[in-house]
């Protein structure tokens, strides 16, 4: 198997035409080369056979000449191959009269009847890297360019002249960048023609695999001052519930202490709870980051608990007494890990624990109880707070984390969304699946996802690679006097999803007129066939997004334009990115850089003016889609307030961030606001 590049047009090595040629990577068998003209025994292509061209064939074979531009020509004996028997042909037939050069002969050009390895015809493409090569490198440095320009001169490579070896092939050096690079070339043939080729390779620093997943693609951050803002609700939910909860916890049971002394024992025979009061200093909770997943929370209250008390003395029942044992400095000292639940995959508050619960500053009074009772009541009343205080103070400290990372979700719906073809013939489902982590540090919470395209699936053989930036994936982000809570995607999420849709063939199609906007004459129409995936480039500071489209293999049918055209195109566009409710819109979408080859076939300048305004037509809606509609909302984490944290004093169905706004750095969108919470 050969991988050959043929031209549009009909151009031959052996018969040089006027024209402008470009390439496509075909795939052909052995043996199976397409057919040109040629003159037999005409090695040096000077349209007449006479004795220079033995001389070249020899200059070629022993003396480091130019190799032919023809091969099947120099085969003056159509043996299937090029030595030194086909210049003693030659000679032969020219002066010692022997049989003349096989079909289709010395006089008259030809395709040759008898197909073999030898091929025949003017090429100029790119060797290495090939066209929609996938290229590691670094921005700004050279990349390294093999070409062959066989049967041409004067060379050039993005306009720069180079030197053709020997053996028609030449190198240069460009510059590489991140995304789609374009490299022209353009030469002349022995007549003077004119021959270009244009070819496009990815480059980037780092890849993602196809269908792999894509670590920290999303990033939810509360910085200190939202996570202090947040976690100060905590004392008003203990203000406003805690002494209903433990009232209701004591009320449960009522009766704390049972016991029987004998016929003549003397003791504390029962311990019924009456009441309570509860008052929670202004500084009576702290809150900390203990370490990178767990938060501590001390809670310090004045607890008050109304009891009455029955006794025994001597076997002799005493009347009851009623009193209260007061818990001047009460301290609950408690943790709550977050982490992610190994069955969901979901974000959640993991585990809970009471590191200590100090209850030591008890005094009672009782009033005609006798003094070692009261030590057994103020033993009871330590253990009962113990266990109804300390399950509250977890509870109301995990419940506003657990609501939190339960309202938490990716802005992406579940099940997929489906994104419309080019040719408007269907839609092709995109399906997100995210993995998250969770991480307390430097005194807030970050919340991490990763995402993995479910649908559509990358072939079962693929090897397609992802280019992503060399910026680092969202391990940070802007933290502004103003912002309190943040969050972000990263430009390789987009490029993942494209890479998808690309694979999928969204944007291959035929293309009417009508569909790219009014004005067009009637009848126009393009054949796309996307040979290399779209690439967001990046997001600059100032609001602008870049795109790179290309290689695009195109048949054009235009009233100004010459039938049966094929253009190879590629382009960047820029345009500048704004949110609009959920979605981040793309408009002014404008081509700076636009890069044409029209095959064999030459436009004078009102037909090439014709031809670019069509292009900068189509990829105005192909960048549409490729950066509206690929993902319909702006990718984000975002948490709806669940009904859970009504307790709180948190706006149910309410948002976070609240009223956010869009903040554009290199290769991250973020959404900013403030804990303040907005519709």
């Amino acid at each position: 198997m050969y991988i050959s590049l043929r031209f549009l047009g009909s151009l031959s090595r052996c018969a040089p035409r006027v024209g402008v040629a470009t390439i496509v990577l075909a795939s052909l068998p052995d043996a199976a080369f397409p057919l040109t003209e040629f003159r037999r025994a005409d090695s040096n292509s000077d349209d007449k056979v006479d004795i220079s061209d033995a001389l070249y064939t020899l200059g070629f074979l022993f003396l480091g000449g130019l190799e032919p531009i023809c091969d099947d020509a120099a085969d003056a004996n159509d043996d299937g191959k090029v030595d030194i028997s086909d210049a003693l042909y030659t000679l032969g037939y020219l002066f010692l009269g022997t049989r003349a050069p096989p079909a289709p002969g010395p006089d008259a050009t030809g395709p040759d009847p008898t197909p073999d390895m030898l091929a025949c015809g003017i090429e100029l493409r790119c060797d290495s890297p090939a066209d929609g090569a996938l290229v590691d490198l670094v921005p700004g440095a050279g990349v390294s360019i093999r070409g062959t320009a066989l049967g041409l001169f004067d060379v050039r490579v993005n306009g720069a002249p180079v030197a053709v070896a020997a053996d028609w092939t030449f190198s240069a050096t460009v510059d590489g960048r991140y995304g789609l690079n374009f490299v022209e070339l353009s030469a002349t043939d022995r007549v003077g023609a004119t021959h270009t080729a244009l070819c496009a390779f990815l480059g980037a620093e780092r890849w993602l695999t196809e269908g792999d997943q894509f670590d920290e693609a999303l990033l939810f951050r509360l910085e200190a001052s939202g996570f202090n803002k947040l976690t100060s609700l905590i004392p008003s939910w203990f203000n406003a519930n805690l002494s209903e909860r433990l009232d209701s916890s004591f009320l449960a049971t009522t009766t704390l202490f049972e016991s029987d002394c004998g016929a003549f024992g003397s003791c504390v025979t029962e311990i019924r709870y009456l009441s309570l009061s509860v008052t929670l200093p202004s500084n009576g909770i702290r809150i900390q980051v203990s370490n990178q997943n767990t938060l501590n929370v001390a809670i310090q209250i004045d607890l008050r608990l109304r009891l009455r008390v029955r006794s025994k003395l001597v076997g002799i029942a005493r009347p009851a007494i009623e009193g209260e044992v007061h818990f001047s400095k009460l301290i609950a000292d408690v943790d709550v890990s977050l982490g992610v639940d190994p069955a969901t995959g979901r974000p959640l508050a993991a585990g809970r624990s009471i590191n200590s619960l100090d209850t030591s500053a008890a005094s009672a009074q009782f009033p005609g109880l006798d003094p070692e009772f009261i030590a057994t009541v103020v033993s009871v009343a330590r253990d009962s707070v113990q266990d109804g205080l300390g399950s509250e103070a977890l509870g109301g400290s995990a419940g506003l984390f657990e609501g939190l990372l339960a309202g938490m979700d990716v802005t992406l719906p579940a099940a997929g969304f489906p994104v419309g073809r080019l040719d408007g013939t269907g839609s092709v489902t995109v399906a997100l699946a995210p993995r998250w982590s969770v991480l307390l540090k430097d005194n807030g919470l970050t919340l991490l996802t990763g995402l993995r395209v479910m649908d559509p699936p990358p072939p079962p053989a693929a090897a397609g690679r992802v280019p992503l930036p060399l910026a680092a994936n969202l391990v940070g982000g802007p933290v502004r006097p103003d912002t309190d809570i943040w969050s972000a995607a990263h430009v390789g999420v987009f490029n993942q999803v494209l890479q998808a849709l690309w694979r999928a063939g969204l944007f291959d199609g035929t293309v009417d007129g009508a569909a790219m906007g009014p004005g067009l004459p009637e009848g126009t129409s393009l054949s796309v066939l996307l040979r290399t995936m779209p690439v967001v480039t990046g997001f600059d500071p100032t609001g602008t997004t870049g795109l790179d489209v290309g290689a695009l293999d195109l048949a054009i049918t235009h009233p100004d334009l010459p039938p049966g055209l094929r253009v190879i195109a590629g382009a960047r566009v820029r345009a500048r990115a704004s949110l609009l409710s959920d979605d981040l819109v793309f408009d002014d979408i404008v081509t700076d850089e636009l890069r044409i080859s029209t095959g064999g076939v030459a436009l004078d300048a009102a037909s090439r003016a014709t031809l670019e305004g069509l292009l900068e037509r189509l990829l105005v809606k192909l960048a549409g889609m490729a950066l509206n509609d690929s993902l319909p909302v702006l990718p984000a984490i975002m948490v709806t307030i669940p009904s859970s944290l009504g307790a709180y004093g948190l706006p149910v169905g309410s948002r976070l961030p609240g009223a956010p706004r869009l903040v554009i750095e290199t290769n991250h969108l973020f959404l900013e606001g403030n804990v303040g919470l907005g519709p």
